[in-house]
């Protein structure tokens, strides 16, 4: 007699030990958004969640300004990071995500693919030139497209899902690194 039991496939194992970097504006109420966007991958098991916020390395040098190190801190983490969101929010300063954006594509070009961009709608604050990176690059990373939290939750949980068959190798097979030393 068949069995019906259903058995997950062996690539979910990887959701907790996934290196996933959010990335997004800082500005409120966008903060608070990335932080509930967290808060609900955490929730479904992708235990190695981040906002660049959220780690303790590198530290900020004491002659060094906020933004420099916000930078700096930013260009050090997105390499190290398995999948990265970029969240684009209506009606706040995106310029934050751009650049960061920006800087994967000209320095990280082979990361793309594992890369997820989230488009609020309906109105952004965003530059064509931007957009323009978007376009130019939507062949390579998933994009989605949301109005409410949940939508946007929901759709990164899937393109996520979406990537992890391609990231259960690497995940698995790295040694314990910064990520969890200093995250």
């Amino acid at each position: 007699m068949p069995s019906s039991s259903w058995v997950a496939p062996q690539y979910l194992q990887a959701k907790p030990v996934l290196h996933i970097l959010v990335l997004g504006s800082y500005r409120n109420p966008a903060l608070r958004r990335l932080e509930n966007l967290k808060d609900y991958l955490l929730a479904k098991g992708y235990a190695q969640t981040k906002l660049v916020k959220d780690f303790k390395f590198p530290e900020q040098s004491p002659s060094e300004s906020q933004s420099s190190y916000n930078l700096r801190k930013s260009e050090y983490w997105i390499p190290k990071s398995d999948a990265l969101i970029f969240v684009f929010f209506p009606r706040v300063d995106n310029t934050g995500p751009g650049y960061e954006l920006k800087h994967l594509c000209d320095y990280h070009f082979d990361m793309a693919w594992r890369s997820i961009v989230g488009i609020g709608k309906p109105t952004l604050k965003i530059s064509s030139l931007i957009y323009g990176l978007i376009d130019r690059w939507s062949n390579e990373f998933q994009q989605i497209f949301f109005e409410t939290d949940s939508e946007l939750q929901e759709d990164v949980k899937g393109a996520l899902t979406n990537l992890l068959e391609r990231l259960y190798f690497p995940a698995f097979s790295r040694q314990k690194d910064e990520w969890e030393t200093f995250g």
